[in-house]
């Protein structure tokens, strides 16, 4: 007890230093004893340290660089529909352009044979020896298409009746 005791004395005399001591202890163990620590950037509330920040940070790159891969992938997917459907346009156009040539050209022939026959260059035996030709084409073309539908109605009232069978 008698050291117990000197140590009391000592302290009571140098109160000062002892305390002094004491804080510069205290701040000692708490600067180098302790880690800083800020909030989480996924959790606000959670306190961090700066190796579980850099973890955090690295997963946060993680899934950015996923979203950019995905951004990426839809980006290319969406220029090749572009292109797909600008080529298509473009196809589309040339046949509008290629019929509308060909009309084009139907209407001038036409009109150039009323015109000639208007204007006396073509006779009236040729003007109508042209629109019974045009007319018989029209009905062989409509009279075949009328034999094959028929064809085709009375093979499948064949095939119906044979099932039957």
């Amino acid at each position: 007890m008698d050291v117990f005791n000197k140590a009391l004395k000592f302290v009571d005399h140098q109160r000062g230093l002892c305390v002094g001591l004491l804080l510069t202890v205290i701040v000692a163990v708490g600067l180098f004893g302790c880690d800083p620590k800020t909030a989480s950037i996924f959790d606000p509330v959670r306190l961090v340290t700066a190796s579980q920040l850099q973890r955090e940070v690295a997963k946060a790159q993680a899934g950015f660089d996923k979203k950019a891969a995905l951004i990426a992938q839809l980006a290319a997917e969406l220029d090749a529909d572009v292109e797909s459907t600008n080529a298509e346009v473009e196809a589309a156009v040339a046949d509008l352009e290629r019929k509308a040539a060909h009309r084009k050209k139907i209407i001038e022939t036409i009109g150039g044979i009323g015109t000639a026959f208007a204007t006396g260059g073509v006779s009236t035996p040729a003007a109508i020896s042209s629109v019974m030709q045009l007319a018989l084409v029209g009905l062989a073309g409509g009279a075949g298409y009328d034999s094959l539908r028929k064809n085709r109605l009375i093979n499948k009232m064949k095939a119906k009746k044979a099932e039957a069978a």
